[in-house]
Protein backbone atom coordinates (compact mmCIF):
# COMPACT_ATOMS: atom_id res chain seq x y z
CA UNK A 1 0.00 0.00 0.00
CA UNK A 2 1.67 3.38 -0.93
CA UNK A 3 0.42 7.04 -0.71
CA UNK A 4 1.93 9.98 -1.51
CA UNK A 5 3.32 10.17 2.41
CA UNK A 6 3.39 6.51 3.50
CA UNK A 7 4.38 2.70 2.38
CA UNK A 8 3.31 -0.06 4.00
CA UNK A 9 4.40 -3.33 2.26
CA UNK A 10 5.42 -6.91 3.67
CA UNK A 11 9.12 -7.66 3.44
CA UNK A 12 9.83 -11.03 4.14
CA UNK A 13 8.00 -13.92 4.93
CA UNK A 14 9.43 -17.23 7.11
CA UNK A 15 7.49 -20.67 7.26
CA UNK A 16 7.62 -22.39 10.21
CA UNK A 17 5.44 -25.50 11.17
CA UNK A 18 3.69 -23.53 13.49
CA UNK A 19 3.00 -20.70 11.81
CA UNK A 20 4.38 -17.67 9.69
CA UNK A 21 6.02 -14.77 10.43
CA UNK A 22 6.24 -11.71 8.33
CA UNK A 23 8.01 -8.30 8.14
CA UNK A 24 6.19 -5.22 8.25
CA UNK A 25 7.85 -2.44 6.83
CA UNK A 26 6.85 1.25 7.06
CA UNK A 27 8.20 4.72 5.46
CA UNK A 28 6.77 7.98 5.70
CA UNK A 29 7.52 11.53 4.25
CA UNK A 30 9.80 13.09 6.26
CA UNK A 31 7.57 16.36 7.39
CA UNK A 32 4.73 13.22 8.70
CA UNK A 33 5.05 12.80 12.79
CA UNK A 34 4.69 9.09 13.16
CA UNK A 35 5.35 7.72 17.05
CA UNK A 36 7.70 4.94 17.37
CA UNK A 37 7.67 2.22 17.57
CA UNK A 38 4.95 2.00 15.06
CA UNK A 39 3.11 -1.64 16.37
CA UNK A 40 -0.37 -2.09 14.72
CA UNK A 41 -3.39 -2.56 17.09
CA UNK A 42 -1.55 -0.41 19.61
CA UNK A 43 -3.18 2.93 19.61
CA UNK A 44 -6.76 1.84 18.45
CA UNK A 45 -8.80 2.53 15.45
CA UNK A 46 -6.92 6.05 14.45
CA UNK A 47 -3.60 4.11 14.75
CA UNK A 48 -2.14 1.51 11.79
CA UNK A 49 -4.84 -1.01 12.02
CA UNK A 50 -3.98 -4.40 10.52
CA UNK A 51 -6.00 -7.59 10.21
CA UNK A 52 -6.52 -10.58 8.18
CA UNK A 53 -9.88 -12.21 6.33
CA UNK A 54 -10.04 -15.71 5.62
CA UNK A 55 -11.98 -17.18 2.92
CA UNK A 56 -13.98 -19.11 5.17
CA UNK A 57 -15.12 -16.29 6.60
CA UNK A 58 -12.94 -15.85 10.02
CA UNK A 59 -11.14 -12.73 10.76
CA UNK A 60 -8.60 -11.52 12.98
CA UNK A 61 -7.30 -8.73 14.08
CA UNK A 62 -3.45 -7.61 15.01
CA UNK A 63 -3.12 -7.43 18.36
CA UNK A 64 0.64 -6.16 20.60
CA UNK A 65 2.48 -9.01 21.77
CA UNK A 66 2.08 -7.90 25.24
CA UNK A 67 -1.53 -7.65 24.62
CA UNK A 68 -2.31 -10.84 22.80
CA UNK A 69 -4.74 -12.99 24.89
CA UNK A 70 -4.77 -16.39 25.86
CA UNK A 71 -7.99 -16.78 24.20
CA UNK A 72 -8.15 -21.03 24.07
CA UNK A 73 -11.59 -20.30 22.08
CA UNK A 74 -9.81 -18.45 19.16
CA UNK A 75 -9.26 -20.41 15.72
CA UNK A 76 -6.38 -17.82 14.79
CA UNK A 77 -4.16 -15.23 16.17
CA UNK A 78 -2.24 -12.17 15.06
CA UNK A 79 0.51 -11.09 17.20
CA UNK A 80 3.21 -7.86 16.39
CA UNK A 81 6.07 -6.50 18.22
CA UNK A 82 8.29 -3.76 17.19
CA UNK A 83 11.78 -4.63 15.92
CA UNK A 84 13.57 -1.16 14.66
CA UNK A 85 12.45 2.05 13.95
CA UNK A 86 14.17 5.27 12.55
CA UNK A 87 13.38 8.68 11.87
CA UNK A 88 11.55 7.98 8.81
CA UNK A 89 11.15 4.34 8.93
CA UNK A 90 9.70 0.90 11.38
CA UNK A 91 9.91 -2.72 10.85
CA UNK A 92 7.36 -5.00 12.81
CA UNK A 93 7.21 -8.22 13.38
CA UNK A 94 3.89 -9.98 12.26
CA UNK A 95 3.41 -13.92 13.47
CA UNK A 96 0.22 -15.61 12.37
CA UNK A 97 -0.27 -19.29 13.71
CA UNK A 98 -1.72 -21.87 12.66
CA UNK A 99 -1.11 -22.41 9.46
CA UNK A 100 -3.82 -21.29 7.00
CA UNK A 101 -5.77 -23.91 5.58
CA UNK A 102 -7.47 -21.51 3.58
CA UNK A 103 -6.84 -18.46 1.36
CA UNK A 104 -6.48 -14.94 3.22
CA UNK A 105 -6.79 -11.44 2.45
CA UNK A 106 -4.78 -8.69 4.18
CA UNK A 107 -6.28 -6.10 5.25
CA UNK A 108 -4.99 -2.51 6.88
CA UNK A 109 -6.04 1.13 7.50
CA UNK A 110 -4.73 3.90 8.97
CA UNK A 111 -6.89 6.61 9.73
CA UNK A 112 -4.06 9.11 11.53
CA UNK A 113 -2.39 8.98 7.98
CA UNK A 114 -5.76 8.94 5.82
CA UNK A 115 -5.10 5.51 4.52
CA UNK A 116 -9.03 3.83 3.86
CA UNK A 117 -8.71 0.09 4.21
CA UNK A 118 -6.92 -1.76 2.09
CA UNK A 119 -6.82 -5.24 1.03
CA UNK A 120 -4.80 -7.50 -0.69
CA UNK A 121 -4.80 -11.57 -1.16
CA UNK A 122 -2.16 -13.36 0.18
CA UNK A 123 -1.56 -16.87 -1.80
CA UNK A 124 -1.14 -19.62 0.78
CA UNK A 125 -0.88 -22.50 -1.75
CA UNK A 126 3.04 -22.81 -0.96
CA UNK A 127 2.84 -22.53 2.52
CA UNK A 128 1.69 -26.18 3.85
CA UNK A 129 4.90 -27.52 1.14
CA UNK A 130 7.36 -24.91 3.18
CA UNK A 131 6.45 -26.18 6.31
CA UNK A 132 6.95 -29.52 5.79
CA UNK A 133 10.25 -29.21 5.00
CA UNK A 134 10.96 -26.59 8.01
CA UNK A 135 13.70 -28.51 10.02
CA UNK A 136 14.73 -28.09 13.65
CA UNK A 137 18.04 -26.86 14.36
CA UNK A 138 17.85 -26.46 18.24
CA UNK A 139 16.92 -29.91 19.74
CA UNK A 140 16.51 -27.85 23.51
CA UNK A 141 17.36 -23.90 24.06
CA UNK A 142 20.75 -23.64 25.59
CA UNK A 143 20.49 -22.15 28.99
CA UNK A 144 23.86 -20.78 29.29
CA UNK A 145 25.70 -18.57 26.45
CA UNK A 146 28.24 -21.45 24.53
CA UNK A 147 31.93 -21.01 25.06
Amino acid sequence: METPNVAVWIAGTSVFPCGIRLELHVRWASARRIPVPLIPGDRGRRGLCLGILFDDGRRVLAVPRRRQARDANAASYLTVAPVAAGAHSATTEIWLWPLPTVSLTWALEWQDQRVAESRAPFDVTAIPEAASNARAILTRIPLAPVR
